[in-house]
């Protein structure tokens, strides 16, 4: 069984990925669906591990780990907010891919389900980050095929941040359709498990989505000038 370190925090020098590993326990799960845990690592700072078992065809694919590094860092290049990336890891056994691990910084806050299930100006702003967020994403050229209440968390300060980068892609421009199937998806799971919006809630969330597909577009068009 070999261990490959895909990246790690040149800050973290006590990085062993086989404490990480072994920190997983059912009972300190945050979330548990099929072969995807997610549970809390503190060595010195507040951590998340995303640990991924993978199985059947998949065993020869690149693993997820990999690919969140690299989402991790175009997202920060185009002005998205995601959770900082301290480690990834893999283990393979005679080559083929058995799990991946991905641990990222905890960002304090709430989902955006929470702040929804809230009152008043608390889901006045959640409606505003959300709106600023997902604009700026599409912007940048991102889709999100998983754009979920509980994969966008707000701050103390209201940004709002995407926490899950499995459904992330780059598809150069998010033309109206995969914008619009992408934002039903959210205001289903976001809007329909809390009260419907009011409608300055709307307003807030369509003004902020404005304004961050635009501030997307000028990072997406940065980007190709640099």
């Amino acid at each position: 069984m070999g261990w490959t370190v895909l990246y790690r925090d040149p800050a973290w020098a006590g990085f062993d990925p086989r404490a990480v590993a072994a920190a997983d326990a059912p009972t300190r799960r945050i979330k548990s669906t099929g072969s995807t845990a997610v549970y809390p690592f503190d060595d010195g700072a507040a951590l998340i591990v995303k640990r991924r078992r993978v199985t059947g065809l998949r065993r020869w694919r690149a693993s997820r780990a990999r690919r969140a590094v690299a989402t991790a860092d175009a997202l920060a290049r185009s002005g998205v907010r995601t959770p900082t990336i301290r480690a990834a890891f893999e283990r393979r056994r005679w080559g083929m891919l058995a799990a991946s691990w991905v641990v990222s910084d905890r960002i304090d806050g709430d989902t955006l389900l929470e702040r929804l299930s809230s009152d008043g100006a608390a889901r006045l702003a959640a409606a505003d980050a959300a709106g600023s967020l997902i604009g700026h994403t599409f912007g940048a050229g991102y889709r999100n095929r998983d754009w979920k209440a509980p994969n966008v968390v707000l701050d103390r300060d209201d940004a709002a941040w995407v926490v899950d980068l499995d459904g992330i892609r780059h598809v150069g421009r998010v033309d109206a359709a995969l914008r619009r199937r992408d934002l039903t998806r959210l205001a289903r799971d976001a809007w329909g498990a809390a009260r419907p919006p009011t409608a300055a809630e709307r307003d807030a969330f369509w003004a902020a989505y404005r304004r961050g597909y635009r501030s997307g577009r000028a990072a997406a068009r940065a980007t190709a000038e640099a």
